[in-house]
Protein backbone atom coordinates (compact mmCIF):
# COMPACT_ATOMS: atom_id res chain seq x y z
CA UNK A 1 0.00 0.00 0.00
CA UNK A 2 1.21 3.56 -1.05
CA UNK A 3 1.79 7.00 1.16
CA UNK A 4 -0.93 8.14 -0.36
CA UNK A 5 -3.47 5.32 -0.04
CA UNK A 6 -2.36 4.85 3.83
CA UNK A 7 -3.50 8.67 4.06
CA UNK A 8 -6.63 8.54 2.41
CA UNK A 9 -7.79 5.51 4.61
CA UNK A 10 -6.72 7.65 7.44
CA UNK A 11 -9.07 10.02 6.32
CA UNK A 12 -11.76 7.98 4.96
CA UNK A 13 -11.84 6.32 8.85
CA UNK A 14 -11.21 9.83 10.35
CA UNK A 15 -14.21 10.92 8.97
CA UNK A 16 -16.32 7.80 9.73
CA UNK A 17 -15.75 8.37 13.70
CA UNK A 18 -17.00 11.75 13.48
CA UNK A 19 -20.03 10.64 11.43
CA UNK A 20 -20.48 8.01 14.17
CA UNK A 21 -20.09 10.78 16.86
CA UNK A 22 -22.48 13.19 15.39
CA UNK A 23 -24.68 10.25 15.74
CA UNK A 24 -25.31 10.81 19.01
CA UNK A 25 -28.09 12.81 21.18
CA UNK A 26 -27.28 15.71 23.08
CA UNK A 27 -29.43 15.14 26.50
CA UNK A 28 -30.11 18.68 28.59
CA UNK A 29 -30.44 17.49 31.92
CA UNK A 30 -33.00 17.98 33.58
CA UNK A 31 -35.24 18.47 30.52
CA UNK A 32 -37.61 21.35 30.44
CA UNK A 33 -38.20 20.24 34.26
CA UNK A 34 -35.34 22.99 35.25
CA UNK A 35 -32.09 21.73 34.10
CA UNK A 36 -29.26 21.22 36.24
CA UNK A 37 -30.46 23.15 39.74
CA UNK A 38 -31.71 22.18 42.84
CA UNK A 39 -35.78 22.35 41.66
CA UNK A 40 -34.95 19.55 39.03
CA UNK A 41 -36.14 15.49 39.93
CA UNK A 42 -32.55 14.81 38.12
CA UNK A 43 -33.61 10.90 39.18
CA UNK A 44 -36.84 10.70 37.90
CA UNK A 45 -35.62 12.26 34.83
CA UNK A 46 -32.65 10.25 33.57
CA UNK A 47 -34.69 6.99 34.57
CA UNK A 48 -36.78 8.09 31.48
CA UNK A 49 -34.06 8.95 29.65
CA UNK A 50 -31.62 6.50 27.27
CA UNK A 51 -27.84 6.85 27.14
CA UNK A 52 -25.77 5.22 24.41
CA UNK A 53 -22.11 5.79 23.79
CA UNK A 54 -21.78 8.90 21.34
CA UNK A 55 -24.29 10.82 23.24
CA UNK A 56 -23.69 14.16 25.29
CA UNK A 57 -24.92 15.34 28.47
CA UNK A 58 -25.58 19.24 28.23
CA UNK A 59 -25.76 20.78 31.68
CA UNK A 60 -27.50 24.14 31.72
CA UNK A 61 -26.99 26.19 35.22
CA UNK A 62 -26.80 29.49 37.15
CA UNK A 63 -23.72 31.01 38.37
CA UNK A 64 -24.37 29.56 41.36
CA UNK A 65 -23.74 25.84 40.20
CA UNK A 66 -20.80 24.10 38.58
CA UNK A 67 -20.67 20.17 37.52
CA UNK A 68 -18.47 17.50 39.21
CA UNK A 69 -17.65 14.73 37.85
CA UNK A 70 -17.20 11.87 40.78
CA UNK A 71 -16.33 8.03 41.64
CA UNK A 72 -19.54 5.78 42.78
CA UNK A 73 -18.50 6.21 46.79
CA UNK A 74 -17.83 10.28 46.55
CA UNK A 75 -21.18 10.65 44.78
CA UNK A 76 -23.10 8.42 47.53
CA UNK A 77 -21.45 10.59 50.71
CA UNK A 78 -21.33 14.15 48.12
CA UNK A 79 -17.89 14.29 48.81
CA UNK A 80 -16.22 17.24 46.05
CA UNK A 81 -12.76 16.80 47.54
CA UNK A 82 -11.25 14.61 44.75
CA UNK A 83 -13.17 15.00 41.58
CA UNK A 84 -12.56 12.85 38.50
CA UNK A 85 -12.98 16.19 36.44
CA UNK A 86 -14.14 19.59 37.17
CA UNK A 87 -15.29 21.46 38.96
CA UNK A 88 -16.78 22.75 35.50
CA UNK A 89 -18.65 26.53 35.72
CA UNK A 90 -19.80 29.20 33.05
CA UNK A 91 -23.58 28.18 32.91
CA UNK A 92 -22.95 25.33 30.03
CA UNK A 93 -20.93 22.48 30.14
CA UNK A 94 -21.24 19.49 27.82
CA UNK A 95 -20.14 16.21 28.56
CA UNK A 96 -19.49 13.34 26.32
CA UNK A 97 -20.89 9.79 27.15
CA UNK A 98 -17.82 7.77 24.86
CA UNK A 99 -18.43 4.51 26.61
CA UNK A 100 -21.34 2.15 28.40
CA UNK A 101 -21.16 2.14 31.60
CA UNK A 102 -22.17 4.46 35.02
CA UNK A 103 -21.41 7.84 35.41
CA UNK A 104 -22.26 10.08 38.14
CA UNK A 105 -21.94 13.69 38.84
CA UNK A 106 -22.59 16.46 41.46
CA UNK A 107 -22.92 19.96 41.98
CA UNK A 108 -20.07 21.36 43.58
CA UNK A 109 -21.75 24.20 45.45
CA UNK A 110 -21.97 23.41 49.62
CA UNK A 111 -24.93 21.63 50.37
CA UNK A 112 -26.58 21.06 47.11
CA UNK A 113 -25.23 17.74 46.60
CA UNK A 114 -27.29 16.66 49.73
CA UNK A 115 -30.29 18.81 48.45
CA UNK A 116 -30.61 16.43 45.31
CA UNK A 117 -28.26 17.85 42.85
CA UNK A 118 -26.83 15.27 41.70
CA UNK A 119 -27.04 12.47 38.80
CA UNK A 120 -26.31 9.24 38.01
CA UNK A 121 -26.49 7.97 34.32
CA UNK A 122 -26.19 4.80 32.81
CA UNK A 123 -24.97 4.03 29.64
CA UNK A 124 -26.26 1.12 27.46
CA UNK A 125 -23.92 -1.01 25.21
CA UNK A 126 -24.43 -1.42 21.94
CA UNK A 127 -26.18 -4.73 21.97
CA UNK A 128 -27.96 -4.03 24.83
CA UNK A 129 -30.54 -1.70 22.92
CA UNK A 130 -34.02 -2.89 23.59
CA UNK A 131 -35.41 -5.29 20.81
CA UNK A 132 -37.85 -4.50 18.37
CA UNK A 133 -41.06 -6.27 19.06
CA UNK A 134 -41.69 -9.12 16.54
CA UNK A 135 -45.33 -8.59 14.85
CA UNK A 136 -47.26 -10.43 12.64
CA UNK A 137 -48.16 -8.45 9.26
CA UNK A 138 -51.83 -7.52 9.03
CA UNK A 139 -54.39 -9.61 7.35
CA UNK A 140 -52.01 -12.61 7.65
CA UNK A 141 -53.15 -15.98 8.43
CA UNK A 142 -51.45 -19.14 9.91
CA UNK A 143 -50.30 -21.59 7.19
CA UNK A 144 -52.96 -24.14 6.67
CA UNK A 145 -52.80 -27.30 8.56
CA UNK A 146 -52.01 -30.50 6.11
CA UNK A 147 -55.06 -33.56 6.87
CA UNK A 148 -53.67 -36.19 8.72
CA UNK A 149 -52.31 -39.08 7.36
CA UNK A 150 -54.24 -42.43 6.96
CA UNK A 151 -53.17 -45.62 6.14
CA UNK A 152 -53.96 -47.81 3.12
CA UNK A 153 -55.43 -50.43 5.56
CA UNK A 154 -57.59 -47.91 7.80
CA UNK A 155 -59.54 -47.38 4.65
CA UNK A 156 -63.45 -48.75 5.35
CA UNK A 157 -63.83 -52.27 3.35
CA UNK A 158 -65.74 -51.47 0.04
CA UNK A 159 -69.20 -52.94 -0.12
CA UNK A 160 -69.60 -55.76 -2.70
CA UNK A 161 -71.63 -53.78 -5.85
CA UNK A 162 -75.14 -55.88 -6.16
CA UNK A 163 -77.55 -55.83 -9.23
CA UNK A 164 -81.10 -54.73 -8.18
CA UNK A 165 -84.07 -56.45 -8.91
CA UNK A 166 -86.28 -55.91 -11.20
CA UNK A 167 -90.01 -57.33 -12.07
CA UNK A 168 -88.43 -58.36 -15.16
CA UNK A 169 -85.41 -59.61 -13.57
CA UNK A 170 -85.49 -60.99 -10.38
CA UNK A 171 -82.24 -61.54 -8.09
CA UNK A 172 -80.56 -64.66 -8.49
CA UNK A 173 -80.23 -67.08 -5.34
CA UNK A 174 -76.80 -67.58 -4.73
CA UNK A 175 -75.44 -70.74 -6.25
CA UNK A 176 -75.13 -74.08 -3.87
CA UNK A 177 -72.28 -76.85 -3.65
CA UNK A 178 -68.79 -77.11 -2.68
CA UNK A 179 -66.39 -74.49 -4.41
CA UNK A 180 -63.35 -76.42 -3.55
CA UNK A 181 -64.58 -79.31 -5.76
CA UNK A 182 -66.00 -77.58 -8.67
CA UNK A 183 -69.67 -79.24 -7.82
CA UNK A 184 -71.25 -76.18 -7.49
CA UNK A 185 -74.50 -76.00 -9.55
CA UNK A 186 -76.34 -73.30 -11.24
CA UNK A 187 -79.03 -71.57 -9.55
CA UNK A 188 -82.70 -72.28 -10.61
CA UNK A 189 -84.18 -70.71 -13.39
CA UNK A 190 -86.32 -67.68 -12.30
CA UNK A 191 -89.97 -68.06 -12.64
CA UNK A 192 -91.57 -66.13 -14.83
CA UNK A 193 -94.76 -63.95 -14.67
CA UNK A 194 -95.78 -66.03 -17.89
CA UNK A 195 -95.99 -70.11 -16.36
CA UNK A 196 -97.53 -68.44 -12.64
CA UNK A 197 -100.73 -67.17 -15.16
CA UNK A 198 -100.22 -70.50 -17.00
CA UNK A 199 -100.13 -72.99 -13.37
CA UNK A 200 -103.25 -70.57 -11.88
CA UNK A 201 -105.76 -71.51 -15.24
CA UNK A 202 -104.59 -75.15 -15.30
CA UNK A 203 -105.61 -74.89 -11.78
CA UNK A 204 -109.10 -73.16 -12.02
CA UNK A 205 -110.03 -75.64 -14.97
CA UNK A 206 -109.04 -78.55 -13.14
CA UNK A 207 -111.31 -77.13 -9.95
CA UNK A 208 -114.19 -76.73 -12.51
CA UNK A 209 -114.28 -80.14 -14.29
CA UNK A 210 -113.86 -81.94 -10.34
CA UNK A 211 -117.39 -79.86 -9.45
CA UNK A 212 -119.14 -80.88 -12.90
CA UNK A 213 -118.23 -84.52 -12.15
CA UNK A 214 -119.19 -84.23 -8.75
Amino acid sequence: MTMMNMQQVLLLVIIFISMEVGMGVDHSVGGSNGGWSQSTDLASWAAGQQFHPGDNLVFLYGSSHSVLEVSPADFATCTTASPLRGPFSGGRTVIPLTAAGSRFFICGTAGHCLGGMKLQVDILAADAAPPRPSTTPTGSSPPPTPPPHRPENSLPPKSPKTTPASPGNPALPPATGNPSDGSLSPPPPPSSAAGNSVMTALAAASAGFLIMLL
